[in-house]
């Protein structure tokens, strides 16, 4: 087994292992399904997330093991890259991987726990309290829209390009009458690598549900940044098709060999 602890919670080390044993107090599960992920409350009252990541299949075993980081690895090295460019994550605490003789079994991931709202949740609420003809929410709405158009840009100026970027992996907060943003689910990511208008298409076409929301999203960027508006809306339908035909390559490649 090996834990890896960030310095600022090295009196947490035998906690994690309990983690890894199974020994914790669940407090809420937020995703149960390929991976889990849960917020556990420490003996101390510290509430952590856990994401537990599926044992990969026989051959990614090896893969992980040998010739790449785990996706847990990843999770904590790019957490700490994020905060250090000023991007707000989660502090990630730890990370720890199992094996079984070189071959990658389990491995989990260990971040402080923010009280935040999903993207997904709020702008699901304020839709809806929109179309009960809340006037209020639809300024909230537009408001939100403006606030998340302008993270993208500082996202693209500090050359990061998230790799999952939907409503679920954005968590909200309100601050000072204003919309502030942090990302989760990271371990898929490009940092310090020149963002493009192509990049951020497909930032969009991840985030973006429906076609509706590319012409909610898409004219705010576009003005953001002084860009054509139709060559986005081109790019962005481009890298949607694509996104869609891999989604049924992976469908594909998961019914085949289980993961």
């Amino acid at each position: 087994m090996k834990i890896i602890v960030h310095p600022d919670y090295q009196p947490l080390l035998s906690t994690l292992g309990d983690i890894v044993n199974g020994k914790y107090s669940v407090e809420h599960v937020y995703c149960n399904r390929r991976n889990t992920v849960e917020r556990v409350v420490l003996p101390d009252g510290r509430k952590v997330v856990v994401k537990r990541y599926k044992m990969p299949n026989s051959i990614n075993r090896w893969v992980y093991g040998v010739l790449r980081k785990s996706k847990a690895r990843r999770a904590y090295e790019f957490g700490l890259l994020l905060i250090e460019k000023g991007v707000d994550t989660p502090k990630p605490i730890a990370y720890m991987e199992q094996r079984l003789h070189g071959a990658m079994t389990w491995s989990w991931s260990v971040s402080e726990y923010v009280d935040a709202t999903p993207f997904s949740e709020l702008y699901a609420s304020l839709r809806q309290l929109a179309a009960e003809g809340d006037t209020q929410a639809e300024q909230q709405i537009q408001k939100l829209r403006q606030s998340l158009t302008q993270y993208v840009v500082q996202l693209e100026e500090k050359n990061v390009v998230p790799g999952d970027f939907n409503h679920a992996n954005i968590l909200v907060t309100e601050v000072e009458d204003d919309y502030h943003f942090s990302l989760v689910d990271i371990n898929r990511m490009h940092i310090d690598k020149q963002a493009t208008l192509h990049s951020t298409m497909k930032m969009y076409s991840q985030f973006c549900r429906s076609y509706q929301d590319a012409l909610d999203f898409l004219p705010l960027y576009a003005e953001a940044r002084n860009i054509d508006y139709d060559k986005c809306m081109y790019i962005f339908a481009c890298q949607r098709n694509h996104l869609l035909k891999r989604k049924q390559r992976k469908l594909v490649a998961h019914r085949m060999f289980g993961e």
